[in-house]
């Protein structure tokens, strides 16, 4: 598999840990919250096949879970679009791949 196909599947399985985070399921949503706030084993190295800092990662995902009442897959969008440009400080945008 090519680097950047990695990147594209390493990506997808960020967004939706994101996506599962706002799900309804109680235990949907409290294994992506671990799997995203706290250290795993896989966390980083899916973040580094993703080209992502996980604690910039882990910053943006707090920045959604305070605005989780009223977030929506148009917000996740919005705070999360497509292909990274994950290094700018602040709650800018992620870029993960459109779900289609």
């Amino acid at each position: 598999m090519q680097a950047s196909n990695w990147r594209v599947l390493a990506l997808t399985v960020i967004s939706e840990a994101i996506t599962d985070m706002q799900e309804d399921n109680p235990s949907a949503r409290k294994q992506a919250i671990d799997w995203l706030l706290h250290d795993s084993e896989d966390f980083p190295l899916i973040c580094e096949l993703a080209q992502l800092d996980p604690a910039l990662v882990r910053q943006r995902v707090n920045f959604l879970r305070q605005d989780a009442a009223g977030a929506t897959h148009s917000t996740r969008r919005t705070l999360f679009p497509p292909y990274c440009r994950f290094s700018c400080p602040g709650p800018g945008p992620i870029n993960l791949p459109n779900r289609t």
